[in-house]
């Protein structure tokens, strides 16, 4: 398994505005240095599943990065 640095975000509320974490995590990407090496991807923090609103709900979004 190949290692590398990953930038992450943490998004609090619903998946109705997950695209504005998106933007700003790529946002900082360009504006730090990195650039994307792969693909995107989500980890469910806390969700409906654990019986609360959307606007409590937290979701980390990772993307994998190197340096230029």
């Amino acid at each position: 398994m190949k290692m590398g640095w990953i930038a992450v975000i943490m998004h609090h509320g619903g998946y109705s505005n997950l695209s504005e974490a998106y933007g700003a995590v790529v946002s900082w990407i360009a504006a730090n240095g990195y650039e994307i090496t792969g693909a995107p991807f989500d980890l469910y923090i806390r969700t409906q599943f654990d019986s609360l609103s959307p606007e409590d709900w937290e979701t980390e979004v990772y993307f994998p990065v190197r340096i230029k």
